[in-house]
């Protein structure tokens, strides 16, 4: 990754994408190349923004990946799944009366 596509990541393109903007759109307006470790960077601004929040608020992960441009086969979607919430356990769940 070379410093002019870090320095996007960490200004306009990182912002854009922390406001839910597609990583692929942002990428490409920014001369990102999508196989790049700067798009890896980037898929991770989504993650731990509205991407991550999306999943754990139920969304599912491949939708969610979809709408915000994280390449299925990244170390994004791995992150995204991994956020996914965990059913309780019948034991722990509150009895209804």
């Amino acid at each position: 990754m070379d410093i002019l596509e870090m320095s996007a990541i960490n200004g306009v393109a990182g912002e854009r994408v922390a406001n839910g903007e597609s990583c692929r759109r942002v990428a490409r307006q920014h001369g990102i190349s999508l196989e790049d470790k700067a798009m890896d960077a980037l898929e991770m601004v989504a993650v731990n923004g509205p991407a991550g929040e999306r999943v754990r608020n139920g969304g599912s992960p491949r939708t969610v990946a979809a709408i915000h441009g994280i390449a299925r086969d990244s170390h994004a979607m791995r992150a995204l799944k991994a956020l996914v919430p965990r059913e309780e356990s019948p034991a722990k769940r509150p009895r209804l009366a």
